[in-house]
């Protein structure tokens, strides 16, 4: 994983948009472009867990920053939209 403390946003030299776009967007589309060298990692129930959540969180938190994800089929985006809509509602702003 990673970290910047000055993701917060409280840094006025912060650029939030670059931010999410280099640790949000940049390690969504690696991850993406990684699985086809993953053995069965669509069936592996618990990577499939763990990624869910963690794509779902990344989604919401860049759709907040005014982020933009990569690119990817219109069915992919339509399940992303529905996963950030339904995470959304849980995550206080």
């Amino acid at each position: 994983m990673w970290e910047e403390k000055t993701a917060t946003g409280q840094d006025p030299r912060m650029n939030v948009q670059s931010w999410v776009q280099k640790n949000l967007a940049g390690k969504l589309d690696s991850y993406l472009r990684a699985r086809q060298y993953l053995p069965g990692y669509e069936a592996h129930p618990i990577l499939r867990s763990l990624m869910t959540g963690l794509i779902a969180t990344a989604l919401v938190l860049a759709e907040r920053a005014g982020g933009h994800l990569p690119e990817t089929t219109p069915e992919q985006a339509a399940a992303w939209a529905r996963l950030r809509q339904e995470h959304a509602r849980s995550m206080s702003r």
